[in-house]
């Protein structure tokens, strides 16, 4: 079982003619946007592709957008405890571990979430991860409660922001490298940038 598809259906307390249901809703989701913006999909035809009545829908979502939406917040979700539990607020160089964890739980659901990297929406879920892996990285810096603090977090939320931006361009199919190499890459990036920011400060 992937750590998506625990978060999604086996978190709540799903029975599992429920979790039956809610599975066939998603996938029903899922190819009824290949061939159709997300906006236009009702209910109705749903349901129907999902082979349910519309009351039933009702029982796990209220809305089509509001699948994307569970979706979206799971992911990111599994992704913060990720960071938050990576070992790197005691070890930067537990980065590199951290992104092969990140490539683990992307690979269980790599098609869905390529789908999902394409609708515009899905920016502004993972820009949610920004915040939490600032937090960690300046916890392994050692710099925070520091007078510079600040002025370092700032050099921090750009390598941060710039690594989440990496592995969305490279999930919409922008950048033709191979999912261990984009891991490798990031970490690389994270690791060299918190040293020359290590460095920086120690010569202010």
């Amino acid at each position: 079982m992937t750590k998506i598809d625990e978060a999604l259906y086996y978190r709540d307390g799903l029975d599992r003619r429920q979790i039956k249901t809610k599975k066939a809703i998603i996938r029903a989701f899922f190819e009824l946007t290949k061939d159709k913006d997300m906006s236009k999909i009702t209910i109705t035809e749903l349901a129907k592709k999902a082979d349910i009545d519309r009351k039933t829908f009702y029982l796990h979502f209220n809305s089509v957008a509001a699948i994307y939406n569970e979706l979206g917040l799971k992911l990111v979700d599994i992704l913060k405890e990720s960071i938050i539990n990576s070992g790197m607020s005691d070890d930067y160089n537990a980065i590199y571990g951290l992104f092969m964890t990140i490539n683990e739980i992307l690979t269980g659901k790599l098609d869905v979430i390529k789908d999902i990297a394409k609708k515009n929406e899905f920016t502004e879920f993972v820009f949610c991860i920004k915040d939490v892996f600032c937090d960690e990285l300046l916890k392994a810096s050692g710099i925070q409660n520091t007078p510079d603090e600040a002025k370092y977090r700032l050099m921090i939320e750009f390598m941060a922001s710039g690594t989440v931006s990496m592995y969305l361009s490279w999930l919409k199919g922008d950048v033709d490298i191979s999912m261990d190499e984009l891991a490798m890459l990031a970490g690389s990036t994270i690791v060299n940038g918190v040293a020359g920011l290590l460095n920086f400060s120690s010569g202010n």
